[in-house]
């Protein structure tokens, strides 16, 4: 009897696990990241895959994105199988349940340094993120020269004539100031109008 109660206990232990959908997302083709400036993206960036519910034009600040942005997974750019060669990335297989609460929500890209470079899109590309009861359970989706274009960009843009090592374009990040910047030009501008009075 206890052998059956811990073979029905394994069972449904395993049985859950093998419920949870998952997504792989990659920037591994003719698509590749750069800086503002035109460098590819390598140690010091990351991209986070997940949903986002903040406004449709984000403030200006990396805190305000991150507010909006929720995610299930991440990978450093040049690790995985995209080591050895910056501006691509590939997550892999990331696994998430419906306790996620991100089942049939649009799949988010947001590639950042963590503060001033940043890029956050989403579209028809990049899919939704599945529930575990569906068949198949999984998602891919693949960022490249024929679906970079039709991307949303709420931050960052892409250009098709950038210049990707593979011979496509380039999703370009946008440098977006430090909140510290940000109130440091805010009090620079209150002392020229306070001295011109």
């Amino acid at each position: 009897m206890k052998t059956k109660i811990a073979l029905l206990a394994f069972l449904a232990i395993s049985g859950s696990s093998l419920m949870a959908a998952s997504i792989s997302v990659d920037m591994f083709a003719d698509t590749a990241g750069t800086t503002s400036g035109g460098v590819l993206l390598g140690n010091g960036f990351t991209a986070y895959i997940g949903t986002y519910t903040g406004p449709s034009n984000p403030a200006t600040t990396f805190e305000a994105i991150q507010a909006g942005f929720n995610s299930i997974g991440s990978i450093a750019f040049a690790t995985g199988a995209a080591a050895g060669y910056d501006g691509y990335f590939n997550t892999g297989a990331i696994a998430f349940t419906d306790a996620a609460g991100v089942g049939g929500q649009a799949v988010y890209v947001h590639l950042t340094d963590g503060g001033v470079q940043n890029a956050l899109f989403t579209g028809a590309a990049l899919g939704t993120f599945k529930f575990d009861a569906d068949i198949p359970n999984s998602g891919t989706a693949s960022i490249q020269a024929s679906n970079a274009g039709e991307l949303t960009y709420l931050v960052g843009s892409y250009n098709p004539t950038g210049t990707s090592p593979f011979g496509g374009g380039t999703i370009e990040l946008t440098p977006i100031p430090e909140p510290s910047m940000v109130f440091l030009s805010a009090l620079g501008v209150f002392g020229l109008l306070r001295r011109k009075r």
